[in-house]
């Protein structure tokens, strides 16, 4: 994870993969590459590549993924529909509101 915080620090160039990607390389959810968890962050991931316009196989820089998760998903108000259910929401909250 370190080193994927390092290259997105450095604004990497980021694809928008469907399913397990380099994220989740270390997560106990993912036994050889596929997820345990896959429907609800199927589900979860769709709704953001949705709301941002997104789709599977692009390619952006980290900043202006960032930028564009924070106008749709926070600035529009929808980061309570889209992301209340998700484990990490705590985290991502305290960051953005």
């Amino acid at each position: 994870m370190d080193q994927i915080v390092e290259a997105l620090s450095a604004d990497a160039e980021v694809t928008i993969r469907e399913g397990c990607d380099d994220i989740c390389s270390a997560c106990p959810h993912n036994i050889e590459n596929t997820c345990r968890s896959l429907e609800k962050v199927d589900r979860m991931d769709n709704r953001i590549v949705d709301a941002c316009g997104l789709t599977y196989n692009a390619r952006r820089t980290w900043k202006e993924l960032k930028r564009l998760v924070g106008k749709r998903i926070f600035d529009d108000g929808r980061f309570d529909e889209i992301c209340s259910s998700c484990q990490w929401y705590d985290l991502c909250a305290g960051q953005n509101h």
